[in-house]
């Protein structure tokens, strides 16, 4: 139980409080740099939105790529010959897409953006 439920806590609860407190405490540093940096990076993507886009489409095609050649490689480990080439050829028009938007990354800024 809690203190608001008009319950003390146990000593395992305020043993678990106490070590959270002092965890927070040790990276407050830490957690106020990596704050600057996204707010900077923010501001940034302000600025400069066709740069932030188009970095965001090379980061999602290079996510497509490697998910679909994970899924061309899972699709050999299935089971039935009908669901592991269904499998294989969902990933590899992911690793297409994927390779695609990192390739021309306008097209696939815009291809996002619609």
């Amino acid at each position: 139980m809690s203190e608001q439920e008009g319950q003390p806590l146990s000593a395992a609860e305020a043993a678990a409080g106490a070590a959270l407190i002092d965890a927070l405490k040790r990276n407050a540093g830490l957690t106020i740099g990596i704050g600057i940096i996204m707010v900077l990076a923010g501001l940034g993507a302000v600025i400069a939105p066709a740069v932030a886009g188009l970095s965001l489409t090379i980061m999602v095609g290079f996510t497509l790529a490697i998910a679909g050649i994970s899924q061309c490689v899972l699709a050999f480990k299935a089971g039935a010959f009908g669901r592991g080439l269904a499998m294989f050829l969902v990933g590899a028009i992911m690793a297409f897409a994927g390779f695609y938007m990192v390739s021309q990354p306008v097209s696939g800024l815009a291809s996002l953006t619609i």
